[in-house]
């Protein structure tokens, strides 16, 4: 039984036939490599391993490398480069590189102005990979917000709107509410902020939703910092501070045509994302719907009052006029009213 083993194993190492005849035909046909050709392949083997060589001799008596003829100077320049990049904790260039990222998009801000009321600045967004199709020429900026003062503020109307210029570059205005943060910024001083995004859609005429959806949809997400130039030499700022079961009105910000209401419900008051203001005689033209907590955990809402409001629906009621005795503040979700009241009319 081990005889026919070892038998079969000896069948199975002789090579096959059309191997056997391809080697010989190779060693009877190839020409012997002349000197020329033994240069050639061992000249550059050799050099490398001479250079690996005095780099170990190098890191092993870096001293004794730089007294070498031809590469000592060499040496001494790589040795005093690593000393300096080590004593300030920095890694030497030669040992870095950076890997080249191609973004489908990339966003650059300018013009950032701030009175208090809105933030404006302007957008353009730079179709890297012209992954936008080209029958559009304008895109919606989705999922936008601005960190300002450590808050975050939102789009005044409607997410920022691009259009695609000749130069194949799209760009817009964009507008948020800086009305809730107004109290902390400070008159003159370039506010850093940073614009939050997550989504990117195209605009394509008769494209039905699930067509905007599957087709005009683009992964987009980005933080860009920048600067803001802030004005409110335009804007009266008013601290109110009066509160009424959970909900505080903070503050009244007052224009030449135009009045915001900033006020805040604890997170103790049931449905407390769920509120809207009002007046005895005025609606907002403008609510903010993005309403986030602060730091103390309350819900910050912000209500817009324009000087454009037709006779014939309100009355005369100017909205720089507006007291705290005149809102209303309405929960959607329990249907109820809190008015506010101050002392004096309590104690009448």
């Amino acid at each position: 039984m081990k005889k026919d083993i070892f038998a079969s194993m000896k069948e199975q190492m002789v090579p096959d036939v059309s191997l056997e005849a391809s080697l010989r035909y190779s060693i009877q046909t190839e020409k012997p490599m002349g000197f020329c050709g033994y240069i050639v392949r061992w000249v550059p083997t050799a050099v490398s391993v001479l250079v690996a060589g005095l780099l170990v001799f190098n890191m092993a008596m870096p001293s004794k490398a730089e007294q070498l003829p031809v590469v000592g100077k060499a040496f001494e320049s790589l040795n005093t480069t690593g000393k300096v990049c080590r004593e300030s904790g920095m890694t030497p260039d030669f040992l870095t590189f950076e890997k080249e990222v191609s973004e489908p998009f990339s966003v650059s801000l300018s013009y950032a102005e701030c009175d208090g009321l809105d933030l404006n600045f302007k957008i353009e967004l730079e179709d890297n990979n012209n992954s936008v199709a080209p029958e559009s020429d304008t895109v919606t900026i989705s999922g936008v917000c601005v960190e300002l003062s450590g808050m975050y503020i939102y789009p005044t109307g409607e997410n920022p709107r691009l259009t695609r210029d000749e130069d194949g570059v799209f760009r817009g205005w964009a507008k948020f509410n800086s009305a809730p943060v107004a109290s902390l910024l400070s008159e003159g001083a370039d506010t850093e902020a940073v614009l939050h995004c997550r989504g990117l859609c195209a605009y394509v005429e008769g494209a039905t939703y699930e067509e905007v959806i599957s087709l005009y949809t683009y992964d987009f997400s980005a933080s860009e910092d920048f600067f803001v130039d802030v004005d409110l030499s335009k804007l009266k700022i008013e601290y109110v501070g009066l509160s009424n079961e959970g909900i505080t009105i903070e503050y009244f910000l007052r224009s030449e045509d135009r009045t915001d209401v900033v006020y805040s419900v604890d997170d103790t008051v049931e449905y407390a994302s769920c509120f809207s203001i009002y007046t005895e005689s005025l609606a907002p033209s403008l609510i903010s719907m993005n309403t986030v907590k602060d730091g103390n955990g309350r819900y910050i809402y912000n209500a817009t009052f324009a000087d454009n409001i037709s006779e014939d629906r309100y009355d005369n009621t100017f909205p720089g006029e507006m007291t705290e005795e005149s809102i209303l503040v309405y929960s959607h979700a329990t249907g109820e009213y809190i008015t506010f009241e101050t002392e004096m009319e309590i104690s009448e």
